[in-house]
């Protein structure tokens, strides 16, 4: 039997003395490390900032596995 993983995460800031709970550009490595990580077949992100944060995390997690990686935004 095969198995689907997927992973949903709101990758904001919970606690921030700003109160600016969006994606930081600096988070983006963590997050597709994070991502890469679990291994996960379908990946919905929240709290984002732009299509580009998406773009790059995109980029970023088919670099890491080899190519492959695709999203709809």
């Amino acid at each position: 039997m095969s198995r689907l993983r997927v992973v949903t995460w709101n990758v904001g800031r919970l606690y921030s003395p700003t109160h600016n709970n969006r994606l930081l550009d600096e988070d983006i490595p963590r997050v597709v490390d994070v991502l890469d990580e679990l291994g996960a077949d379908v990946v919905l992100l929240q709290e984002l900032v732009s299509a580009r944060q998406l773009g790059e995390i995109v980029t970023r997690l088919s670099r890491a596995r080899g190519g492959g990686a695709a999203f709809e935004g």
